[in-house]
């Protein structure tokens, strides 16, 4: 039987409670004077728990905003920490049936292609193949996952972005294209 989106997020729910500090517990939630409540669990722990619960029991997240803050705080430190076999297994979700998972795959590497040296020899062409192949679903948070990520990868390389536009501008949406063209020289 397959689990209800409220069962899988009351399993996250209870691991993250497992791997809580009481008294970071006691002091956010003084803080947040109730709120929001608080397991007491350091992000690099929620790292660690999310990332095997979400591969493996999330089949869809609920929104942009979900998606990318997962990408950002979770997904692009965990590449950031295991290289190439994590960048390949998000990087892989750009085939998953929900467009969440295919957003993901894309944009969790938005913090780590600007920079100028790559996370992984070939992490770049990664992040290009995965970004051809969701850039075909004419979905608008599809195609922005691509625009924000190109937007980064052309600080570091310019160069393979306009390339990119020129392959795939055609199939892009304007939003994605704007988006994707806006730190490139002359535009």
């Amino acid at each position: 039987m397959t689990a209800t989106p409220g069962q899988t997020a009351a399993d996250l729910d209870r691991r993250l409670a497992d791997r809580g500090d009481a008294g970071k517990r006691a002091w956010w939630e003084r803080y947040l004077k109730g709120e929001a409540a608080f397991h007491g669990v350091p992000i690099a722990t929620v790292r660690d728990v999310v990332w095997p619960w979400y591969d493996h029991q999330l089949a869809e997240v609920a929104d942009w905003n979900t998606c990318d803050w997962l990408c950002v705080r979770v997904l692009g430190p965990l590449i950031e920490r295991h290289g190439e076999v994590a960048a390949r297994t998000i990087a892989g979700w750009c085939d998953a049936a929900g467009l969440w998972r295919r957003r993901a795959a894309v944009v969790a590497f938005v913090n780590l292609v600007g920079r100028d040296e790559e996370p992984f020899p070939g992490c770049r062409q990664l992040v290009l193949d995965t970004c051809a192949r969701n850039v075909t679903d004419p979905q608008r948070f599809a195609q922005t996952g691509v625009g924000w990520v190109l937007r980064e990868l052309s600080t570091a390389a310019p160069g393979a972005v306009a390339v990119f536009l020129d392959r795939h501008g055609d199939t892009m949406s304007a939003e994605a294209r704007r988006t994707a063209s806006s730190r490139l020289p002359g535009e």
